[in-house]
């Protein structure tokens, strides 16, 4: 599945800037609204593509000035997914060898979250087009059948 954001361009700027701190970790949760473009299928052929507005939320965490974390922090490498520790990154993954400085793991995107933006007006006029469906198929068919 390939995606593609873009911005919309759309007159909100509802870009949300929230922030809370440890002693060792600064957390910032920025949030804001995009176009979102997905593709579905295989090189050769496109199933399905439709673009939705969506709302995205991140949370980044960085380190506050002059601290430093403990060795013995969980992590996974950044370059092969691999489950380690702070202090074994440092020195170089278990896995793929690859050497990481401090200011090459922190500041980090910690996990980010998509919701679909709910449109009533759009589903209530969806809903009334099915009603109108229903009411022409079934109910006028039966109204005709006792007339006769």
């Amino acid at each position: 599945m390939k995606c593609e954001l873009i911005n919309t361009g759309s007159g909100q700027n509802n870009t949300i800037d929230i922030k809370y701190s440890d002693r060792i970790f600064k957390n910032t949760f920025i949030s804001g609204n995009i176009g979102m473009t997905r593709s579905i299928g295989s090189t050769q052929y496109q199933q399905i593509k439709y673009t939705d507005d969506i709302d995205i939320t991140a949370v980044i965490q960085e380190l506050k000035d002059g601290t430093q974390p403990s060795a013995a922090i969980a992590l996974c490498c950044p370059h092969c997914g691999v489950p380690s520790t702070l202090g074994e990154l440092g020195a170089s993954c278990k896995h793929c060898g690859t050497h990481f400085l401090m200011s090459e793991l922190y500041p980090k995107v910690m996990n980010y979250f998509t919701f679909k933006k709910y449109d009533r007006a759009k589903d209530e006029a969806k809903n009334k087009r099915a009603l109108e469906k229903i009411l022409t198929s079934c109910i006028i068919p039966i109204c005709f059948t006792f007339s006769v």
